[in-house]
């Protein structure tokens, strides 16, 4: 429904009088638990062994670590949570070599090295996409080769108050906010993401 159709949604939320005709219903995710070995558990992780050539990964890192107390100390201002340092390493290159022991795996197990691509959603929030991308230049993209990335921003998206006002940062100048990961399909669209897979 657009914009107006953004709003009409989001103020039926705030009044659950204002008449609902969806349906909606929360259910547990199912899930298979596989900290008990048995049969089956080891046949569906060997079906994704063995299909790991043709996974890709795709990881929202649009997150700003204000919340986390995690500011730069020179200039004040927040930075990406992919840039919180885990035992001596960024979470971002955490996920990269968890992603590599995956490949180190297959090969070892197949004798067939493999880069698996990946997709990086990152934002304009808090300089959220410049602090991912200094990462990987420093980096040399974690010497996988730029080409095995792709980059998708998040798009910004207007802000409603508790009242149901459109939120303003100035005067006519709507308060815009990352829509987060909820929108990735469409970005990985209109992005080039499928391409690029």
């Amino acid at each position: 429904g657009g914009i107006i159709g953004y709003h009409y949604h989001f103020l039926k939320l705030l009044n659950p009088k204002v008449e609902n005709k969806t349906n909606l219903s929360l259910l547990k995710t199912p899930f298979i638990d596989i900290t008990k070995p048995n049969k089956a558990t080891k046949e569906l992780v060997d079906i994704g062994l063995k299909n790991l050539d043709k996974f890709a990964f795709i990881c929202p890192l649009g997150g700003s670590g204000d919340r986390l107390n995690l500011f730069d100390p020179k200039t004040k201002k927040p930075l990406a949570v992919a840039t919180l340092n885990f035992q001596g390493r960024t979470l971002l290159e955490n996920l990269i070599r968890d992603i590599e022991a995956l490949e180190y795996l297959y090969f070892k197990t197949f004798n067939k090295e493999i880069i698996t691509p990946i997709i990086i959603m990152t934002s304009d929030a808090k300089d959220n996409h410049r602090q991912i991308v200094d990462i990987f230049e420093k980096t040399n993209y974690f010497n996988r080769g730029k080409k095995t990335f792709h980059f998708v921003k998040q798009l910004s998206v207007p802000l409603i108050t508790e009242d149901g006002f459109w939120a303003l940062k100035a005067p006519l100048t709507l308060a815009l906010k990352p829509s987060g990961h909820g929108a990735l399909w469409q970005l990985l669209e209109k992005q080039k993401g499928f391409d690029f897979l």
